[in-house]
């Protein structure tokens, strides 16, 4: 015998190479996903904002006042008026109770938008009021 060697394997270095390559496109993959359903909390609970302004505007219409109250509150105060009541039919569940999609209670305030608008408000992904990803009704 000549003593040679099958070389037909893997090396450990060429088995781990592939091992990281294949962990570096699942990361890339799963982080995608969570940005994506970030993304689709952020585009329902505007959704959510925009019937709830249209919901205010037509309460102050009604009763010549602005609703009082945050989160289900602010709802429910809403809700008494079936003119209101028929814009709030198309929210979420979540904004049903007076909550975004990011488990945040919805707000209002009569002169906290620009130039002293009313605006309900949502302090987004992060949780945090007054921070970059706050949500308004009217924002783009």
């Amino acid at each position: 015998m000549t003593g040679k060697r099958d070389n037909s394997g893997f090396t450990v270095i060429e088995l781990l190479v592939v091992v990281s390559i294949i962990a570096i496109v699942i990361s890339l993959i799963v982080g995608a996903a969570t940005n994506a359903q970030a993304r689709g909390m952020e585009v329902a609970t505007r959704g959510d904002l925009e019937a709830i302004q249209l919901a205010v505007n037509e309460y102050r219409e009604q009763t010549g006042s602005w609703p009082t109250g945050a989160g289900e509150r602010l709802i429910n105060n809403m809700l008494a008026l079936p003119a209101c009541g028929k814009i709030l039919a198309t929210l979420s569940d979540g904004a049903r109770e007076g909550r975004d999609a990011f488990d945040n209670t919805i707000t209002f305030s009569s002169t906290g938008g620009r130039g002293g608008t009313p605006v309900v408000r949502s302090n987004g992904r992060d949780t945090k009021s007054g921070t970059a990803d706050d949500l308004t009704s009217g924002d783009q």
